[in-house]
């Protein structure tokens, strides 16, 4: 018998920070990841709205998705020069604006900070590669002194290439946010088979479905939970193998009545594929 995990639900402060709690708690769900692009959020006003609401509506946010302001291109043609902490121009303002997050977000004892890092180089010689390393680092010793894990979303680095990472930054409180989804969106990999490469450093993920990409250019399609590519309930059964206990935080980027309805399908769907598996012999 394996015990079901927790759902939650992924939310984004431009949605509003007086009201996206209240959205958390609408769905029956008491966990959350907030997501913040805009470092203006980070203030008092802010912090003192967030923890407001999330005692009124008794929900934990476990996790700080951490952006970065600026020109993001989320695609495969102009991504490796504007997502994450790869790009050196943008490495420096990014790196104190995710610590900025960092200290934030201890305020109100989230212990998890995700971001993405971008475009890993694939050759572990390539100096884009080399001079990342000691820049997790520092980030990883800041979050350390709050008692925070660093996590690093799945996306546009292969399983494999993460994994060198966090070999090389050899720190214990680096990890994975495993977002199976952007593995088929990015044609990084196969998310079933990362979790046998990740496992180990797996402390979050978000529940998330696509399509691998039909061009060079664009990135696949965003699904419902259960009508892309992603094998969940092999997912959920390699998860269990590696001992993961944490919950899974639904991210949906469909807007309005869509997206509601589709939060609703994937609780569905995740809390139907979790009872068959707990009805299963260990």
């Amino acid at each position: 018998m394996t015990k079901p995990l927790e759902l939650g639900l992924a939310v984004k402060m431009l949605e509003g920070p007086s009201t996206i709690i209240a959205k958390v708690r609408s769905f029956g769900l008491s966990t959350c990841h907030i997501g913040v692009r805009d470092p203006a959020y980070y203030d008092d006003t802010t912090h003192d709205v967030i923890a407001r609401e999330l005692r009124r509506h008794d929900v934990r946010a476990t996790a700080l998705w951490a952006g970065w302001p600026g020109h993001v291109a989320w695609d495969l043609r102009d991504g490796p020069a504007t997502v994450g902490l790869v790009p050196l121009a943008s490495r420096d303002s990014r790196t104190s604006v995710i610590k900025a997050g960092a200290d934030w977000a201890a305020r109100l004892g989230i212990e998890t900070i995700i971001t993405h890092l971008g475009f890993v180089p694939e050759d572990g010689n390539d100096p884009l590669y080399t001079s990342l390393i000691p820049v997790l680092q520092d980030i990883a010793r800041h979050l350390r002194a709050n008692g925070q894990t660093f996590a690093w979303e799945t996306g546009q680095e292969t399983p494999t290439t993460l994994l060198r990472t966090l070999e090389d930054v050899a720190m214990d409180n680096v990890g994975v946010n495993l977002d199976p989804a952007n593995l088929i969106l990015y044609g990084k990999g196969n998310p079933v088979d990362a979790v046998d490469s990740l496992g180990a450093y797996i402390r979050a993920v978000h529940v998330k479905d696509g399509t691998y990409p039909k061009d060079t250019r664009g990135l696949g399609e965003e699904r419902i939970v259960g009508e892309g590519q992603v094998d969940f309930p092999r997912l959920l059964a390699a998860l269990s193998s590696t001992g993961y206990a944490g919950t899974l935080c639904i991210e949906c980027e469909f807007e309005g009545e869509r997206q509601a309805a589709a939060i609703r399908r994937a609780m569905q769907r995740l809390e139907g594929w979790q009872a068959v598996a707990s009805s299963a012999p260990a």
